[in-house]
């Protein structure tokens, strides 16, 4: 009798730990495998105008959005650069800026498509933009594209449709 409750005490004692373990495995498991979408929020153009020296600026709204609900604005940062563009979107609810060299990470395909690699220590984005009709009056140029963003932890993903253009 003596036997089986000393028995019976030690699977006890291995058992419960491991099953313990085995739980506390799965749980990490789950936690990694779900993964958090990436998400792009709108900002007004007066939370970032300081960044940017005057001249032209680059304004994307989401396809079918406010044109003043900015997704991505584009230009030159203060202080200026020759060569570089700043680059500011609102990415998981805050802002992130992107530093360009334009001659390695903006490529122009051809008149009408241009395309830039971006990155920063959190995300990569990738923006592919359809040059369309230039309207001399407000010396605007429409664009409409594509704008791809990877989180780099995760490697969560999202691709938003966008219009805009630039002004100057």
């Amino acid at each position: 009798m003596m036997k089986l409750k000393f028995l019976i005490s030690v699977i006890f004692f291995i058992a419960v730990p491991s099953s313990c373990k085995k739980e506390q495995n799965n749980k990490k498991l789950i936690e990694k495998t779900i993964k958090i979408p990436v998400t792009v929020d709108s900002f007004r153009d007066s939370h970032v105008l300081n960044k940017f020296d005057a001249g032209c600026i680059i304004s994307y709204s989401k396809k079918g959005a406010n044109e003043n609900e900015n997704i991505l604005m584009q230009g030159a940062g203060v202080p200026a650069e020759m060569g570089r563009s700043l680059f500011i979107m609102k990415i998981d609810g805050t802002l992130q800026l992107f530093h360009s060299n334009d001659e390695r990470d903006i490529r122009t395909v051809n008149k009408n498509l241009i395309k830039a690699k971006l990155s920063n220590k959190d995300y990569e984005v990738e923006v592919i933009t359809h040059i369309g009709q230039y309207f001399e009056a407000s010396d605007s140029t429409e664009h409409f594209g594509t704008i791809k963003i990877t989180r780099k932890k995760d490697n969560s993903k999202i691709s938003i449709n966008f219009v805009g253009g630039i002004a100057c």
